[in-house]
């Protein structure tokens, strides 16, 4: 499933959603996400582009849109190297802001690390599984080289199954920031993952 689209994204509204972000100070990383209404003109920017525009395709532009955006410095590297997967089984990620020289906190993917999540206890033991600082530990020093490194530049997209698929980013040299845009569900209607959606956004 993993897809990369080249030059995907107007630079006029990457520049646009650039600016918005520049009206907020901050010294360490800072995250937005849409379910929070403070920072409703800049995630409203973006859904009004991506549905005028078509794009992310008709088909993923479900009622259960989550969107995030990561500004990552390098003062906080410990974000770095964050081995996950999402709930969701369709991810977009499109960078907006790329350090100039490496680091740059480039995108790293294990394709179809797991397969046949069907409900919320499989789901969850497999995130504690693989969601540890032995998996960090090992990538970070790079040891486990099964991740393949996807190199994508401003006004690309990366689409991936961030629910079947285990992936992370290196650290920065400088400031990266980057648009997740999250749909479909892996786990439909369940109390757990909500909360800890909810708990994601805090810690």
């Amino acid at each position: 499933m993993l897809k990369v689209y080249k030059n995907k994204i107007d630079i006029e509204f990457i520049e646009n959603i650039n600016y918005l972000l520049d009206k907020y100070e901050y010294t360490d990383s800072l995250y937005f996400y849409s379910t929070n209404h403070e920072h409703k003109e800049v995630f409203n920017n973006i859904k009004e582009y991506i549905c005028k525009n078509n794009i992310l395709g008709k088909k993923n532009l479900l009622d259960d849109l989550y969107i995030v955006i990561r500004c990552v410095k390098k003062i906080d590297n410990k974000r770095s190297f964050d081995v996950h997967f999402d709930n969701y089984k369709n991810t977009f990620l499109l960078p907006i802001k790329i350090p100039p020289i490496e680091p740059k906190g480039q995108f790293f993917i294990w394709e179809n690390t797991r397969n046949g999540i069907n409900g919320v206890l499989s789901h969850i033991f497999s995130k504690l599984f693989y969601q540890n600082f032995i998996t960090r530990f090992l990538v970070r020093n790079n040891i486990l080289k099964i991740f393949k490194r996807i190199n994508c530049d401003i006004g690309d997209i990366i689409h991936f199954n961030g629910f079947n698929s285990l992936h992370y980013n290196e650290n920065v040299s400088s400031e990266r920031r980057s648009i997740l845009i999250h749909s479909n569900r892996g786990i439909k209607n369940s109390s757990i993952i909500n909360l800890s959606e909810k708990l994601s956004q805090i810690f």
